[in-house]
């Protein structure tokens, strides 16, 4: 007789969960089962209870990327990204200006924490897109 084994997640595959509402997100990621185990919640998602799945989805053990871009007052996205990396958010965005990066890198700055969470803060991302003007000739 001989034993299947089950395969671990794919955590090089982030699943986006682009769709207009929490019961089609829940529903791909039920169809997806264990094949992956990182979903990405973006602001679509986020604006009809998106965390609230997020926050399912890791207490199922999934890892989470919400693609948000947080730009801000630095205050708001140091305390933003400290309440985000606490829920567990394993890859966050946030928009690429300088006072924005070092905000969310204050906020994901462990202060009184376990030495568990120290080592699975997540990782902040601030994407940057090179834009060329095209100049035609009059």
């Amino acid at each position: 007789m001989t034993q299947t084994s089950v395969a671990a997640p794919d955590a090089r595959i982030i699943c986006a969960l682009d769709v207009p509402t929490t019961a089609e997100a829940a529903a791909l990621a039920e169809r997806i089962g264990d094949a992956i185990g990182f979903y990405k919640v973006g602001l679509q998602l986020f604006a009809v209870d998106g965390m609230a799945l997020a926050r399912e989805l890791k207490a199922q053990g999934r890892k989470i990327f919400l693609d948000w871009k947080l730009h801000d007052i630095g205050a708001t996205v140091e305390k933003a990204t400290a309440v985000l990396a606490h829920a567990g958010c394993d890859l966050l965005t946030v928009h690429a200006r300088p006072q924005v990066m070092a905000a969310a890198a204050r906020g994901v700055k462990p202060m009184q924490v376990s030495l568990a969470w120290l080592l699975s803060r997540p990782l902040v991302v601030a994407p940057v897109v090179w834009r060329w003007r095209l100049r035609v000739p009059a």
